[in-house]
């Protein structure tokens, strides 16, 4: 499995994708080889959306991304195919496109054929509260 940091998701969820020179820089950073074909495997990140942390998986050889935790609603428990407007509004359909140009993987659908959504209860996210001590 391959892992990618935040930085790059950021530059893989634009609309261009990432320029040339942010993908030599970007393989640096993760060793990969230069020249040489990079193994497929699914490739693992965390997507920082709406000041929420979700995991996301994209297997290509499958054609499948999977999404998990991306809603901390009770009533979205489970697992069953994910929204395709929530999929777009986290720029799903961008990461897809553009992750795949890290390892030179061509020849792949423009879309996964299914996004499974796996989610259940959790903490949602307390605001920072600021407390002055007076002595």
């Amino acid at each position: 499995m391959w892992f990618l940091h935040l930085e790059a998701v950021k530059t893989f969820s634009t609309e261009e994708g990432p320029e040339q020179a942010e993908l030599v820089h970007l393989r640096e950073q993760l060793c990969l080889p230069a020249a040489e074909d990079i193994d497929v495997r699914p490739v693992v990140f965390v997507v920082v959306f709406v000041d929420h942390y979700f995991v996301v998986v994209i297997d290509y050889e499958e054609d499948v991304m999977y999404v998990f935790g991306r809603h901390i609603n009770p009533a979205l428990a489970g697992v069953y195919p994910h929204n395709e407007e929530d999929w777009m509004g986290w720029k799903g359909h961008l990461l897809w496109s553009h992750v795949r140009k890290l390892f030179r993987w061509d020849g792949y659908s423009p879309a996964p054929n299914v996004v499974v959504s796996t989610n259940w209860p959790q903490v949602s996210a307390c605001k920072p509260h600021i407390v002055f001590l007076c002595g």
